[in-house]
């Protein structure tokens, strides 16, 4: 009876400390370092100018035992980090017809004992459309 309770409590922690087994249950995400990009858009015209290159901003979330998510990262959040990343870089963005180009979200997460941490972090180039400005022949 002690060797069936010792042995079934023994696989459970096994099961249950396996990163890659905890972490295809709790986050049905992309592997780590998994780079999505995003958009079509190409600074190589005439009527684009770069207010600020490689902006950045980034989500952290936590999980318990790397299954039960206590507060999951936001894509959402991290590309408004970028925004405020690329104002206290001195962008202005306010009236102007400005957009990200060049945009790359990534999604990562580091497994721990008893917790994970998972990340997303978004970059892009911050450009402003000219609209008097004619684009380059042959693009």
């Amino acid at each position: 009876m002690k060797n069936t309770i010792l042995i079934s409590a023994l696989s459970a922690t096994l099961a249950l400390s396996s990163c890659t087994f905890v972490s295809q249950i709790a986050n049905p995400l992309p592997p780590k370092g998994y780079i999505a990009t995003t958009g079509e858009l190409s600074v190589d015209r005439n009527d684009c100018r770069v207010i600020c290159a490689q902006a950045m901003g980034e989500s952290k979330g936590f999980s318990l035992f790397g299954v039960i998510p206590i507060k999951q990262p936001s894509e959402t959040v991290a590309v408004k980090n970028m925004y405020d990343a690329a104002q206290r870089r001195g962008a202005k963005i306010e009236g102007e017809s400005a957009y990200f180009a060049n945009r790359a979200v990534e999604r990562s997460a580091n497994y721990y004992v008893l917790w994970s941490r998972p990340t997303i972090k978004a970059s892009g180039d911050l450009v402003q459309y000219l609209p008097g400005a004619k684009p380059k022949q042959g693009n």
